[in-house]
């Protein structure tokens, strides 16, 4: 009798609360996107996810994977950069949850959550880690921003010291009907890099929200993601104790914030 009452104070895989994470879907890959936990709040009641600029973003190379020697191809980069942040804007995946580093950079040192999707695999573009930029021979240009394939497969290197982030990109194209922002004309706000503009890129069939992965540190519970306009799961993660990783919470006692996790 002891040892089970005892069974049923842990999560096992297949309960309702573990099962879930577990489950793939044909055509979709399954990414992990870090965030604080009031963003996360307010992406899943409005049922939408932020797109990022480039310009914006933490890597200071972000499509600068190429280069020149020559002045007037600096330049020429420069504006190319400056005008594809009126077209084009990304949102950036990981392919795993257990790096701590990543929790540290983009999850509120662990006081936020990790927020799981299945999005569709021709949507995605797996990033590209090389050593070193690669210089353009005098006569080669950048492609041109309404080259969507060239520009994406460009967008997609970055520098071998963001490997451990393994990142998958869903390039989202500002002008697009399915992009709305924050001001109420939306295309002119974008295509004119109104400084109010947050574009968003909403839920649906090729990016679905499977459920929530909540910080140690964060002080919301994982009842608190569930209900909120999506029928989500939701468990709390832990540090590994005899590893560098982080791990589910199993315990059903220590779901609920204490500050003593």
């Amino acid at each position: 009798m002891k040892q089970g009452n005892n069974s049923r104070d842990y999560i096992r895989a297949q309960d309702p609360e573990m099962k879930w994470l577990n489950v793939s879907r044909d055509g979709f890959q399954r990414l992990y996107y870090f965030t604080s936990s009031e963003h996360a709040i307010s992406n899943i009641e409005h049922q939408r996810l932020k797109v990022s600029e480039f310009s914006k973003c933490n890597d200071i190379f972000e499509a600068g994977c190429v280069a020149g020697d020559e002045k007037s191809f600096r330049k020429n980069h420069r504006k190319w950069r400056e005008e594809l942040d009126s077209e084009i804007g990304l949102v950036c995946f990981s392919k795993t949850w257990r790096n701590p580093v990543m929790w540290a950079h983009y999850a509120a040192s662990g006081a936020g959550v990790c927020m799981v999707f299945d999005v569709r695999s021709d949507h995605l573009h797996k990033v590209i880690y090389e050593p070193s930029r690669k210089v353009l021979a005098e006569g080669d240009n950048l492609p041109k921003l309404s080259n969507r394939t060239k520009v994406e497969d460009l967008c997609s290197i970055k520098s071998s010291k963001w490997r451990y982030e393994q990142e998958y990109r869903l390039f989202v194209h500002l002008r697009n009907e399915a992009v709305y922002c924050s001001v109420e004309r939306r295309r002119e706000c974008c295509g004119a890099r109104n400084i109010d503009c947050l574009p968003f890129i909403r839920f649906g069939v090729g990016l679905k929200l499977a459920g929530v992965l909540v910080g140690s540190r964060s002080r919301k519970n994982p009842s608190d993601f569930i209900g909120l306009n999506s029928p989500v799961k939701a468990i709390r993660t832990r540090p590994g104790f005899n590893t560098y990783d982080i791990v589910l919470q199993r315990s059903r006692k220590l779901q609920d914030w204490s500050g003593s996790q």
